[in-house]
């Protein structure tokens, strides 16, 4: 019944967009498509958070945090997902006109599939950003993991490509697709199957690939 009312949820969402009468705010980006122990969800302007469960919807600028020993999957409706694991939080939004998500990562570790379609060249369509990083994909799957003490970012890509960038951005409050794509327009890292890379708050740049397997 949740499946058949979210496939509802997306068709209305995709009408929305075509005649412009879609209140972006309250419309949901994403959905939990599965849960492993608990995870909390802090809504957008709220101060009171809650308990996440299968089939939950998402809205643009929510606040998830996922506990020990449990791990959290979403699916985005631009068709992308994302795993997060034990002890992470993460802030979940989106660019509604080029369906585009945007990840604000706070701590922990998550894996993220991204569907490659066909776009312009170089027009991505996934963000994820640490406090000393940002990321941009177009189609992968990639595992990023942050730790705040010492501000270690490390990336690693199953499939695909992902381009990295150290920043210095402020890693709270929402992002603009235009900052984030202009962070990646030139000097960053391309990080291809199998390699992995990682900095910290001493790094001055992304280190040069490593490749894993």
């Amino acid at each position: 019944m949740k499946q058949q009312c979210y496939i509802i949820l997306l068709a209305v969402f995709y009408s929305g967009i075509l005649f412009g009468n879609i209140d972006y705010k309250t419309f949901p980006i994403a959905k939990i498509t599965k849960m492993i122990g608990k995870a909390t969800i802090l809504p957008p302007h709220s101060l009171k958070s809650k308990d996440l469960k299968s089939g939950d919807l998402l809205l643009k600028d929510s606040s998830i945090y996922v506990g020990k020993k449990s791990v959290v999957k979403i699916q985005f409706i631009n068709k992308s997902t994302m795993s997060i694991g034990p002890n992470s939080k993460t802030i979940i939004d989106m660019d509604i006109d080029s369906k585009t998500s945007v990840i604000s990562f706070l701590t922990g570790k998550i894996r993220t599939k991204v569907n490659k379609e066909k776009k312009k060249k170089n027009d991505k369509k996934f963000y994820i950003k640490t406090k000393n990083a940002v990321m941009g994909v177009r189609g992968t799957d990639f595992q990023v993991t942050f730790n705040p003490k010492g501000e270690r970012t490390s990336l690693l890509t199953y499939n695909g490509q992902v381009d990295i960038k150290k920043v210095s951005i402020p890693n709270s409050g929402p992002h603009s697709l235009k900052s984030l794509k202009e962070s990646l327009s030139r000097d960053f890292e391309s990080v291809k199957k199998g390699d992995f890379v990682n900095l910290n708050s001493k790094s001055k740049k992304v280190t040069r690939p490593i490749k894993i397997n």
